[in-house]
Formats: structure tokens, sequence, C-alpha cells
């Protein structure tokens, strides 16, 4: 028995047809039945602040590569020696300005939505931007939008499972 019920009727599968749609209830709902509504949330906000955390962490090491040494980050992509050098390096410390303005969705989700919105819609954008661009912008295209697509898929259910106030 689990929490009162026969094993048989927690492992039971049930198809139910909406609108056409057969939709299957099992193990997505096994998995967090034994998981108060809170436990959910917790679990939530901590998988997307480790994706989020991670993020951040590889943007802070490539600004920093990027100040120190903005040739070799052009050269990397296939484009001309930067000239003069202080537009890589800008580009760079704009990185730093932009992921510390996701500090506060870092360190409370549920409460700071608007950095977190805005994280991942700047990433899907300049993910499209890098594309358009060809050449050796394509890995940042990637990165951009692997990291926003990740971002995405882990935020929604923090906003989801958010405890809905009375007002």
């Amino acid at each position: 028995m689990i929490r009162g019920r026969p094993l048989v009727a927690s492992w039971r599968r049930t198809f139910e047809t909406n609108n056409s749609t057969r939709h299957f209830h099992g193990m997505d709902r096994m998995s967090s039945m034994s998981m108060t509504p809170a436990e959910q949330h917790r679990r939530a906000v901590r998988l997307y602040r480790s994706v989020l955390g991670i993020s951040i962490a590889l943007n802070v090491m490539v600004a920093f590569f990027i100040i120190v040494q903005p040739n070799v980050f052009t050269a990397i992509l296939g484009q001309p020696e930067a000239y003069p050098t202080a537009w890589p390096k800008h580009w760079g410390f704009q990185l730093l300005a932009i992921n510390g303005l996701y500090l506060p969705g870092l360190w409370d989700p549920a409460r700071f939505r608007w950095p977190n919105w805005m994280g991942v819609g700047i990433r899907i954008v300049f993910s499209i931007f890098f594309f358009t661009q060809g050449d050796g912008f394509i890995p940042m295209g990637i990165y951009d939008g692997l990291s926003g697509i990740l971002l995405l898929v882990t935020y929604l259910p923090v906003v989801r499972s958010i405890p809905r106030g009375d007002g």
C-alpha cells in the first residue's frame, strides 16, 4: 500500500479522450504523487537555479576571456582581428553587466520573474541573431539557443508550482 492506496491502484494507467487527443496518466503523476506542492516547488527551483547558475558562470568565463584576449576570441570565431580592441572588450563588459542583472532571478526565481523571462527571451533572440550572421557565429547561436531552451524548460515548472495567494 502507498499512503492508503492499494499498489495496483497506484500503478494504474488510465487513458482519457479529450478533444480527440489521448492523454496518458501514469509515471509522470507517479513520480510527483508523494511530494507535496511545496516540495515540488522547491525541487523545480533547485533545478532551475542550477541551470541558470551554470549559464551565468559560463557567460562570465566567456566575458573575461573576451576582455583579456579579444583577438583570440575573434580568431576563434573566424573573424578578422578587432580594431580597436575596445569593441570586443566592450562586448565582454556588456556580457558581465547583463549577467549581473540575472542575479535576482537566480536568488529567488519565484519572486523575481522579470529577469528570468528576459533572460530566456534575450538568449533566444541572440541565438536567432547569431544564426543569421553565419560564419563563426553559429556556435554562439547554438550556445545561446540551447541555453535559452534549457532555461525555459526548467523555469516553467517553477512558475507553475508557485503557490497561489488569496488576493
